[in-house]
């Protein structure tokens, strides 16, 4: 598959229950019909630092949708 079929975006969660005490920053990657959980990226005692970490990248924050699960705090493209 070729990067024009596949999207790549980070999402940020408030200390899920696999990482009670932290935050944590996960890939997901998107192609046709298909959503893959990459790898734990990033995971903080301090949100700062994964939203730092995921402007040194380049990305933008998306606020997260009214319908997400409570845990996420935004999403990074």
């Amino acid at each position: 598959m070729n990067a024009a079929n596949k999207m790549v975006q980070w999402t940020i969660y408030d200390h899920p229950k696999d990482y009670p005490d932290k935050f944590v920053v996960r890939q997901w990657i998107i192609t046709p019909g298909k959503v893959t959980r990459g790898d734990v990226i990033m995971a903080s005692p301090d949100l700062e630092s994964i939203r730092k970490f995921l402007r040194s990248l380049g990305l933008q924050a998306l606020e997260r949708d009214l319908e997400d699960d409570p845990t996420i705090v935004e999403t990074w493209l």
